[in-house]
């Protein structure tokens, strides 16, 4: 499903940390490595652009060598923005690339820092239409993990809410190369009578259990849990109480964060200690088990 993918590199330690783990990520068979040089660089044009294609070049070399999970056929992209944003010049790569998912680095409760600063990611969430894998936890502390990086898609944790683009997240993340086990989660936030509560609870149990019954016929060891809070807060513990390798979530619609930032997926995103997956859904993926 994730065949190619696009790596923004910056040259920072977490930078690299993305891509000693992407050596070990099952699946991947291509991988475009892009830098971005903002308006504002300073240094003398050849020399330094030089500096930047050799290191590009190294980052490459390196890549090569340590794949573990069969060949993987690596390019470099070195791009200038003028009049443009990082974010806006990444998409645009990742369309030109057709690749099929985003990966990038975060440490700590901040995106990577560098060439990455501030908004990019941000934006990249906000308005790219490609699948963003956001790198956490173990990946970017010291030395990689191999075999938590090897089964990045096997336990995975996947928040329901019974939208669209849900149930199409859920239907793209059962085809990922690699998945052993999905454990599902609704979280029910709303309810002014305890009545209306158990209603709600009862019926996501309904749905989830369809889901994890379609699921098993799969193949897919499956299991789910319907709780009540905080959407994100809910997820996020429920990630850790379940050791997951990663939490594949929809986008919500046509982009992130487009209707308010504190929506559930960005606060995920924020707050996790463990990769993210964002998966941008389309029509034609639509989970027939649910209508």
């Amino acid at each position: 499903m994730f065949e190619r993918v696009l790596v923004p590199i910056d040259f920072s330690t977490p930078s690299k940390r993305v891509l000693e783990c992407l050596a070990y990520c099952p699946g991947i068979r291509e991988a475009v490595l892009v830098h971005v040089v903002t308006a504002d660089w300073r240094g003398g044009p050849m020399t330094s652009m030089n500096v930047l294609e050799s290191r590009l070049e190294k980052e490459k070399r390196f890549l090569e060598e340590t794949r573990k999970d069969g060949p993987l056929k690596v390019r470099t992209r070195l791009e200038i923005v003028v009049g443009s944003s990082v974010s806006r010049t990444l998409r645009a790569v990742s369309d030109e690339e057709g690749t099929s998912l985003v990966v990038m680095g975060a440490k700590g409760k901040s995106l990577i820092e560098g060439i990455l600063l501030g908004n990019v990611a941000k934006d990249m969430l906000r308005y790219d239409d490609t699948h963003i894998l956001l790198m956490r936890h173990k990946m970017l502390e010291g030395r990689v993990a191999s075999d938590l990086c090897s089964q990045i898609f096997s336990r995975l944790l996947l928040p329901v809410d019974f939208s669209e683009p849900s149930s199409q997240a859920v239907a793209m993340a059962r085809k990922i190369e690699g998945l052993k086990e999905a454990v599902l989660v609704h979280v029910v936030s709303g309810g002014e009578t305890s009545e209306q509560i158990e209603a709600s609870v009862k019926k996501a149990e309904e749905m989830l259990a369809i889901l994890v019954e379609d699921l098993e016929r799969q193949g897919v060891k499956s299991s789910y849990h319907v709780l009540q809070g905080s959407p994100a807060e809910e997820i996020n513990s429920l990630s850790r109480t379940e050791n997951v390798t990663l939490i594949a979530m929809s986008s919500h619609g046509t982009g992130l964060l487009r209707q308010a930032i504190g929506s559930t997926t960005y606060d995920v995103v924020r707050y996790a200690d463990r990769p993210v997956l964002v998966i941008r859904a389309k029509k034609e993926d639509i989970c027939p088990c649910i209508e």
